[in-house]
């Protein structure tokens, strides 16, 4: 595996472990990581062709993989999880906007300068040239295809269940003081995350639920402070905690879990968290937007709130706080999904096709 710059702190780094992951670029900054190793990776993606003179296919994610995959001359297919939307603002009015952390401030600077345009033919080049781009959900399938006009394929979303299993929350409970019921969030802290929407729907809870508590798993950033003057502000800062927890003390986390909300405005191709909460069996509220966490919660195994109605979010939150019997069931559909629909077992036989096919073109242009 290769990735342009590795950073495993921030990037499940239990999952990382073991793994062969190789380096293209590695420039060690911090403030500037994401536009220094994805500039240099766009400058530098002839020269690092002959590391994979010996792959029959590669599989990209995101650019600058995907240029770096064209450049290097074998054939090779197009996993889109996310679009570049500051590249296409016109296909992408009704999302919430970008987050303004250094590195995307940056970005947009250098965009907005001139290179929106040369950057976009990098990007539609790579897409067109690929043996076949694989999507994960059926809302970005339609968005890949107004972008690049290409047909997708879309393969189902998996995550290793093992990885996922129950863990006794009481330690974690005791550790941060959190009283049941617990209502989890689990995001990066950034704005288009919404955990705003989080603490906002909290006093309506508190009067059902007075010993409630919401926890924010979100890891250190620039904002929470924004996070910690608004739950200051609405008189509910004794009920929240905001963390920054281990893989061990997450999955403690997501098996002392209520509910799982996430009011995510951010574009959620697959929404990953959801699926995760699922593996624990916690129902989910989620928006009703026809992304990746409403594709997630349906059949039973969660509620989806009106998008972006605050007041809907709230209540069915409530709804399955108030009903213990509709929490278990729904919570018990929401295991069976991610186990029966969602496994490795059942995603890798359509990724082996695509990429046995592939493979079987580029031999028969070589033969």
């Amino acid at each position: 595996m290769f990735g342009t710059y590795v950073w495993p702190e921030k990037c499940y780094p239990d999952l990382l472990e073991g793994l062969n992951m190789r380096q293209l670029v590695g420039i060690p900054v911090r403030k500037f990581d994401l536009l220094t190793n994805a500039a240099f990776g766009l400058f530098l993606s002839k020269g690092l062709a002959n590391q994979f003179r010996s792959f029959d296919v590669l599989i990209s994610h995101q650019e600058p993989a995907h240029w770096i995959a064209y450049c290097a001359r074998r054939p090779y297919i197009v996993q889109i999880h996310s679009l570049l939307t500051i590249l296409y603002p016109e296909f992408f009015r009704e999302t919430y906007p970008w987050d303004t952390d250094y590195d995307r401030i940056a970005i947009n600077l250098v965009v907005d300068a001139g290179f929106r345009s040369f950057l976009r033919w990098i990007d539609e080049t790579t897409v067109h040239g690929a043996q076949a781009v694989l999507v994960e959900g059926r809302k970005i399938g339609d968005y890949v295809n107004r972008v690049y006009g290409v047909r997708c394929i879309q393969v189902p979303t998996a995550i290793d269940i093992t990885k996922y299993q129950w863990s006794d929350p009481t330690p974690v409970f005791r550790k941060y003081s959190i009283r049941p019921p617990l209502i989890l969030m689990v995001t990066r802290s950034l704005p288009s995350k919404r955990p705003d929407i989080m603490i906002r729907i909290l006093p309506k809870i508190l009067q059902s639920h007075p010993t409630a508590t919401l926890v924010i798993a979100c890891g250190e950033s620039r904002y929470n402070h924004l996070w910690n003057n608004l739950a200051r502000r609405l008189g509910v800062a004794e009920s929240i905690r905001i963390l920054s927890v281990a893989q061990p003390e997450l999955r403690a986390l997501y098996s002392g879990a209520a509910v799982l909300g996430y009011p995510s405005q951010a574009f959620e191709a697959v929404g990953r968290v959801v699926a995760e909460g699922m593996a624990f069996g916690v129902p989910s509220v989620v928006w009703d937007d026809g992304w990746g966490p409403a594709e997630l919660v349906k059949n039973g195994a969660g509620l989806r709130a009106q998008p972006y109605d605050i007041d809907d979010f709230t209540d069915k939150c409530l709804a399955l706080l108030n009903d213990e019997e509709m929490r278990r069931r729904m919570g018990d559909e929401a295991k069976r999904y991610v186990e029966t629909k969602l496994s490795w077992e059942n995603a890798m036989p359509h990724i082996v096709k695509v990429l046995e096919r592939a493979a079987g073109q580029e031999a028969a242009k070589s033969s």
